[in-house]
């Protein structure tokens, strides 16, 4: 049996609420985690040192301190991520950035696209983050007992879940004016870049709140949209293609300039491109075929974006879940790995 990644996404969400010490919320999610998928390696992720956030305590306002914003931010993005320190070996770790905008959708996190706050000491450096990613994909082990890890089952849920409730823990012990700074309030998000993520609330002097979930959102025109699509200016693109999520049916208009986008010759253009084909346009048959065809791009990125983009998808055949399956044997281990995960997701979203 395997984690199913929704549900745990769900879970984190509820658990969020009930506002307890961020040991004892990653204990449950553990328990949640390892009743689904037994495993030894859960006795490991279980030892990890959560309650101890002295570490990122420090981090979380060296930005603010050293490098506070010089623009009025509506939002806090601390995005999850995987970069590679010594220039191959991938690890997890979260930053810190800001936006001029912030909308409290939790299904639309394009308002942290393009930061406006990108701080130089962004990055946490977290020592339990690494050490998840570590335990899940059994690092420096060899490779007959790497093919047995948890892989994703571990990272997905466990480093969205520390990093949602060590924020959350971390907003309540530090002073909220020294993120403030001359903002009356930020709405702040944890997240995967390229993935799901968790609204924590509003920050405002009284401290973390939460946010009424039927808040009007800013309303958005499809016209400017279309347009910034069609621009030259590659950051205009890339803005514009996450605006799309808040444009619900209406963003389908925009399926032709995302397929054309996806066979651009940027790479962070086309990733984008593929990726937001997969949220706004599920049943739509030529944006599957381009998403397919993006499993053939040269860069392992888009690849990767793909097969996540492919979890969304209506109505693949048997030919297409083959070759998802063949992308097991790709030449980069994150795209290989992504393979059996896309395929799994799928299964346990009825996408077959």
């Amino acid at each position: 049996m395997r984690v199913d990644l929704g549900q745990m996404h769900g879970w984190i969400v509820d658990e969020l609420t009930r506002d307890r010490p961020v040991s004892e919320s990653m204990a449950s999610l553990i328990d949640q985690c390892s009743a689904a998928h037994p495993h030894p390696d859960w006795a490991k992720l279980r030892a990890l040192p959560y309650a101890d956030l002295s570490e990122l305590h420090d981090w979380v306002q060296r930005p603010f301190s050293e490098e506070p914003p010089e623009k009025l931010l509506k939002g806090l993005w601390f995005g999850l991520f995987n970069p590679c320190p010594d220039g191959h070996t991938p690890v997890a770790d979260i930053y810190v950035c800001g936006s001029k905008r912030f909308d409290p959708d939790p299904d639309d996190n394009s308002w942290a696209v393009d930061p406006d706050w990108w701080p130089a000491t962004r990055y946490a450096n977290s020592t339990v983050l690494y050490d998840i990613y570590r335990i899940a994909y059994r690092q420096g082990s060899p490779s007959p007992d790497q093919n047995e890890c948890l892989g994703n089952d571990a990272e997905y849920p466990l480093a969205l879940g520390y990093g949602v409730f060590a924020i959350r823990e971390l907003l309540g012990q530090i002073e909220p004016q020294l993120l403030l700074g001359r903002a009356d309030s930020f709405g702040v998000a944890v997240g995967f870049d390229s993935g799901d993520f968790v609204v924590l609330g509003k920050l405002t002097s009284a401290g973390l709140k939460p946010i009424d979930p039927n808040a009007e959102r800013p309303e958005v025109s499809i016209e400017p949209v279309l347009e910034g699509l069609r621009s030259s200016d590659g950051n205009k693109v890339f803005h514009a293609i996450f605006e799309l999520r808040r444009l619900g049916v209406h963003a389908r208009a925009a399926i032709p300039e995302l397929q054309r986008i996806a066979l651009s010759d940027e790479m962070g253009l086309r990733q984008a491109a593929v990726n937001m084909l997969g949220a706004v346009a599920p049943d739509d048959p030529g944006a599957r075929a381009t998403v397919l065809q993006a499993l053939d791009d040269t860069s392992p990125f888009v690849r990767r974006e793909a097969l996540q983009a492919l979890i969304a998808l209506k109505g693949l055949s048997a030919s297409d879940l083959t070759r998802i399956k063949d992308m097991e044997n790709d030449e980069d281990e994150n795209v290989a790995r992504w393979s059996e995960i896309a395929l799994r997701n799928i299964r346990l979203r009825g996408g077959i």
